[in-house]
């Protein structure tokens, strides 16, 4: 009879152990989708940041590299107005809107 007890007891043990893995899984895989969702949320926070300043180093770099240059070759208005104004705009324009087009090609 004292055997029965412990065979049932451990049985009942056994059960509670199955099922507090089951629940330990899934919570499991809950956090795991919980990070992988933060994770994600960075990665646009970062790529949004990238595509703001990449066309701003750009023409920060380039203008400040060579502005002296510039002053000294290209005097006429035409020649700001497409260098200093219309490129960099280029540039904006294609890193927001280049990815979208590509995406729709596909």
């Amino acid at each position: 009879m004292l055997e029965q007890q412990h065979r049932s007891r451990l049985n009942q043990a056994a059960a509670t152990f199955g099922a507090n893995q089951s629940t330990a899984t899934r919570l499991e895989a809950m956090v795991g989708d919980v990070l992988d969702e933060q994770a994600t949320v960075a990665s646009e926070r970062l790529t949004v940041v990238a595509t703001i300043f990449l066309p701003l180093a750009l023409a920060t770099g380039f203008f400040g590299m060579n502005f002296q240059w510039m002053l000294d070759r290209l005097d006429s208005l035409a020649s700001f107005l497409l260098l200093g104004l219309l490129a960099p705009a280029v540039l904006t324009v294609l890193t927001v809107f280049g990815p979208r087009l590509l995406n729709r090609q596909t």
